[in-house]
């Protein structure tokens, strides 16, 4: 999959890890490695993009708690500097914003 200058420039901190640190999993008695389409691809297919990144709630719902905290705890177990990014804290708060829109508009059509 190819992608233009613009959506790489967005994608750049995102990915910025993979080059860092590379990307793979140890453990069940295979070890595999991501090349950088597949990370490339799998970064593109779950970051939310929007138009303005001030349009998103300060806090995260408590739907996404959970979640959270669970990237949280990766991150502190992971070695430092690979998700301290503030960028992928806001994502939480776009996915949150996103949350309470659909709530709201399921209050409003039931």
């Amino acid at each position: 999959m190819e992608f233009d200058a613009s959506l790489r420039m967005a994608l750049s901190q995102y990915i910025k890890p993979y080059y860092d640190f590379g990307c793979g999993v140890i453990g069940m008695h295979e070890d595999a490695v991501f090349m950088k389409g597949e990370v490339i691809y799998v970064m593109f297919n779950s970051v939310l993009f929007t138009k303005n990144d001030h349009h998103y709630l300060t806090t995260i719902l408590p739907q996404l708690y959970f979640l959270h905290n669970n990237f949280l705890t990766l991150n502190h177990l992971l070695m430092p500097g690979i998700f301290e990014d503030e960028i992928f804290e806001i994502q939480f708060k776009h996915y949150s914003s996103i949350i309470q829109q659909i709530d709201q508009l399921c209050k409003i059509n039931p």
